[in-house]
């Protein structure tokens, strides 16, 4: 019965989106949506030419995929001239794009530039890809700020383009797919909720050493409340100020790989403001930063998803589960207050129609209803 009431859950979430977007740049075909290598001088063109890939797409019938033999600064593809009018950029929150490495070992790093005809850039969205993913599908997302806003309405700002960067010569095959544009509020029932706030318990969430954290019913992100965040001690730059302890029954941790917290941070916050995640799987600690802005929060009075993401195999071995926010920023955070909400589970990219299994196996086991 269980494995029936599955198929039917999974063939309902495969028959509809699970939140909207705008698919900018597919590679469904050998046209690559115009994308093409980028060989003028200055550049690093990866060792293997652009080919289709259709092994497991993150979306649609292909991908981009190009192969590497080195460690070098590698630029790897960009778009034709004329895309500031491509879109109504304004009208989205978030650049998104997937990326999957071959075998990545220690570090590396994967951007999306904005590049004027000049070759001054300015960087979308960055970040690593570690070793627990390898030949696994990776989100990277960056806001769509007014100032990258600017840059893509201008003629003179003509380019996207990938970029990668490797210490270890272990990577030897980068896939590009699924270059969309998302709307932050299309994403609040994404995934699998765990920690709503609706009452003044928190969901058992509490203040700690370096911070107060108490219920709020003030414009929340979702629901009736959230978990408002106090800074009031600190050490240099950095204060632990909330946690949750006994959190291993909270949720599928071990079905997903990606926490997504919705999080406000009012104008004054201090600058580089980062709140992370310390996660205890006992016995291993590990501390995780938003996959989104370099790990920073946006100062603007609105409510954000940001993305955490972990190794499920550290949640299926853990005997215990505790989760702490720490925050750092230039500076002393002591007086900053934050805002979260909406924390929910996420799988990672699936290639379809599996998603919606996954998706629907993490529905069946955590799922949690507003109260």
């Amino acid at each position: 019965m269980k494995h029936l009431a599955l198929l039917a859950l999974a063939a309902a979430l495969a028959a509809g989106a699970v939140h909207a977007e705008y698919l900018l740049y597919g590679y469904d075909d050998e046209g690559f949506d115009g994308w093409y290598m980028r060989v003028n001088e200055g550049s690093v063109p990866p060792e293997g030419p652009l080919v289709l890939g259709t092994t497991a797409p993150a979306q649609g019938a292909g991908y981009a995929s190009l192969t590497i033999e080195s460690n070098r600064y590698y630029t790897l593809i960009r778009a034709p001239e004329g895309f500031e009018s491509a879109v109504a950029w304004e009208t989205y929150d978030t650049i998104a794009f997937d990326v999957r490495l071959s075998n990545p070992q220690g570090w590396n790093s994967f951007v999306l530039l904005c590049r004027s005809d000049t070759n001054w850039s300015y960087a979308v969205a960055q970040g690593q890809i570690y070793a627990y993913q390898s030949n696994l599908w990776v989100t990277f997302r960056g806001p769509i700020t007014s100032q990258l806003t600017n840059y893509l309405y201008s003629a003179q700002w003509r380019f996207f383009e990938f970029a990668i960067n490797q210490a270890e010569i272990s990577t030897t095959r980068v896939e590009i797919d699924n270059f969309r544009l998302e709307r932050d509020s299309d994403r609040l029932l994404e995934g699998v909720e765990v920690y709503g706030f609706e009452t003044n318990t928190m969901d058992g969430w509490a203040s700690y050493r370096r911070g107060v954290a108490a219920w709020d019913t003030n414009n929340p992100a979702l629901g009736v409340g959230c978990m408002q965040v106090t800074v009031t001690g600190a050490v240099g730059n950095w204060a632990n100020c909330a946690q949750k302890t006994g959190a291993l029954g909270d949720g599928p941790w071990e079905l997903n790989s990606n926490i997504m917290v919705w999080i406000r941070a009012d104008a004054g916050t201090s600058s580089n403001f980062a709140p992370q995640l310390l996660v205890n799987f006992g016995p291993t600690n590990v501390r995780i930063y938003a996959s989104e802005s370099g790990g920073h929060v946006a100062p603007d009075g609105l409510w954000h998803p940001y993305t955490y993401p972990y190794n499920p195999a550290l949640a299926d071995a853990a005997t215990m589960l505790t989760l702490t926010w720490d925050v750092t920023c230039d500076g002393s955070p002591i007086d900053n207050t934050f805002f979260i909400d909406n924390i929910r589970l996420l799988p990672g990219i699936v290639p379809e129609p599996a998603a919606a299994v996954v998706l629907a196996l993490g529905s069946l086991i955590g799922l949690r209803r507003r109260r």
